[in-house]
């Protein structure tokens, strides 16, 4: 009489591990390519609501502001292009607060780049975006519409990119 066989044979066993092991690189690789879409995305995101706040700063505390982005393209900073009257600007390049956050307006990407880096984008007091340049101990402002129809920053994350643009007149930030 024949005995009745309990298990699995060795092949079998070495065929199903193989399997599980090929589903579970495709998920990691599927779940990394999730997580570098979300990253941008955010920064994207990030960068553009910080561009409106900048520019609503400028209106509601009536002193010009400039979005700095470094050299490297790895974070970006506000400065102020005159002083005000309340406590926003105390001096001319000087870093304003924060309101959201209550420290000091300076952003670092994580694991992005904006390009171009070195940029900037100024807001004068009634929000419009251009570009200020030092004449003397003050600013001229030039606007957007003697230069290009729209800002536009780039970031990129792990090889994937995202823009955002700055409208000329109304200075909207809208990401693409």
């Amino acid at each position: 009489m024949r005995r009745k066989r309990c298990g699995f044979t060795l092949v079998e066993l070495i065929f199903v591990t193989v399997i599980v092991s090929v589903l579970a690189a495709v998920t990691m690789v599927k779940v990394n390519a999730n997580s570098a879409q979300r990253t941008l995305a955010a920064q994207a995101d990030q960068l553009r609501r910080d561009l409106s706040q900048v520019q609503a700063l400028a209106i509601s505390a009536g002193v010009p502001l400039r979005l700095s982005v470094n050299a490297s393209g790895n974070a970006y900073q506000v400065v102020c292009l005159a002083q005000s009257s309340g406590n926003l600007c105390s001096a001319v390049n000087a870093t304003p607060i924060n309101p959201t956050t209550g420290s000091s307006y300076q952003v670092t990407l994580d694991q992005a780049l904006i390009a171009p880096a070195n940029t900037t984008v100024d807001f004068d007091t009634a929000g419009r975006p251009g570009t200020y340049s030092a004449s003397g101990s003050s600013y001229v402002w030039a606007s957007m519409l003697t230069a290009n129809p729209a800002k536009t920053l780039t970031i990129t994350v792990s090889g994937q990119s995202l823009s955002v643009y700055v409208r000329p007149v109304s200075g909207l930030a809208e990401r693409s």
